[in-house]
């Protein structure tokens, strides 16, 4: 028996019976009480499409200023968190450097969905916004490591720096967090339903991971993309600029 995350909902894993006697029409494979994921399935099994589809509905339900779009491509995501603790389960645990390595990739993974829902929700944002984060995907998302120590006593992490990143798509990206920000608070004190940000300052070090691939060729910095062997520049599939890193004035006031 496990707790989802999201929906706070327990769940269990279905039986094989269960499983093979499961057909799709004749309705659905649970329900939002007792929610039932085959994490040694697949995603796309028939089970765990229609389990999705519980869980979609449930959660737009209870928090409606999301977008079913947006909560079934998060589902995804958790399904493999889920799926690798069972996984972990089943061999003994995870070493300490593995577990660091995962939530380190849990919350790049975090930043891009929550960029993407703010670009999203708003209405004076252009779609081409959405599109600038959608195509940097979750491996164009800075990496942090923590640095609970110097904090306050909350979570503290330290931003590694992306040189291969234009500094124009970095500010890019800072207006979004900025704008989830202000979303949250307002301005005030009280927030909306959700955990509290991370806290998420600069670090002089640099990423250790590759720069992602097949990006517009405004998306990487002109002096490192300059400093590459010609070996190294086609490596990177590069093609002409197709988006501005620019936002509507009026979300800038």
């Amino acid at each position: 028996m496990h707790r989802d995350e999201h929906n706070s909902a327990f769940f269990d894993l279905p039986t094989k019976e269960q499983i093979a006697s499961f057909c799709p029409d004749n309705g659905p494979c649970c329900t939002e009480n007792r929610f039932q994921v085959d994490v040694t399935g697949v995603p796309k099994s028939a089970w765990n499409v229609s389990a999705a589809t519980v869980f979609v509905q449930s959660f737009v339900t209870a928090y409606p200023e999301y977008k079913k779009k947006a909560v079934k491509a998060a589902w995804v995501v958790h399904f493999s968190r889920l799926k690798d603790i069972y996984n972990d389960q089943q061999r003994g645990g995870e070493s300490p450097l593995q577990k660091a390595k995962r939530r380190r990739r849990e919350r790049r993974i975090q930043l891009y969905y929550r960029r993407i829902r703010v670009a999203d929700s708003d209405d004076d944002l252009h779609q081409s916004v959405v599109s600038v984060v959608r195509e940097l995907g979750t491996d164009g998302m800075s990496s942090d490591e923590s640095d609970h120590v110097s904090g306050r006593g909350e979570a503290t992490y330290k931003i590694l720096r992306r040189p291969w990143r234009a500094t124009a798509l970095t500010a890019f990206l800072r207006v979004l967090d900025a704008l989830h920000l202000k979303k949250r608070y307002g301005g005030e004190w009280d927030k909306s339903i959700g955990g509290w940000p991370n806290y998420r300052t600069p670090s002089l070090r640099d990423s250790q991971r590759p720069p992602p691939t097949h990006l517009p060729r405004n998306f990487y910095s002109n002096e490192w993309y300059n400093s590459r062997t010609t070996f190294a520049k086609d490596a990177l599939y590069a093609y002409p600029a197709k988006y501005s890193f620019s936002h509507p004035k009026e979300i800038l006031q």
